[in-house]
């Protein structure tokens, strides 16, 4: 069973529709995103992870979408082609990636779009869909 007690904050911007956690006792990083996200503030998440990739050696993410509303187009061009390259990198090529689908179904679509690119480039890379972030940090802890 995952600690969810242990999320400690590592960024939230002043709207609080973009925060990112680190996860010491289970070793994953949580990106959650809600409502509408701007540009800055999803690049400045997208970045902290980055960060905490690198610092961390984490390869086990969990990203709640379930109430993101709006995200612009711009952040998702930026996310395939400033982010991505840079996190396949910092996770060497492996990790295991819980997303919480939107509620959203533009937003929906948009990320599958996204997440079809991801699985033809990254072969190490283990995806799985979730209702709730308590399934996602379930599945993203337990032991192979």
């Amino acid at each position: 069973m995952t600690n969810t007690q242990a999320q400690e904050v590592v960024y939230h911007n002043a709207g609080n529709t973009a925060r990112v956690y680190r996860n010491q006792a289970d070793a994953y990083i949580m990106v959650e995103l809600t409502g509408a996200v701007q540009v800055s503030d999803y690049r400045e998440a997208f970045t902290t992870l980055l960060k905490e990739l690198a610092n961390t050696g984490y390869q086990k993410l969990v990203f709640n979408l379930k109430a993101l509303s709006k995200s612009d187009p711009e952040s998702r061009a930026w996310l395939m082609k400033k982010f991505l390259p840079q996190a396949f990198h910092a996770i060497k090529g492996e990790a295991k990636a819980a997303i919480v689908s939107p509620t959203n179904t533009f937003q929906e679509l948009a990320l599958q779009m996204v997440l079809d690119s991801v699985q033809t480039i990254a072969y190490k890379t283990e995806v799985k869909y979730c209702q709730s972030v308590e399934e996602a940090t379930a599945w993203i802890t337990e032991a192979h």
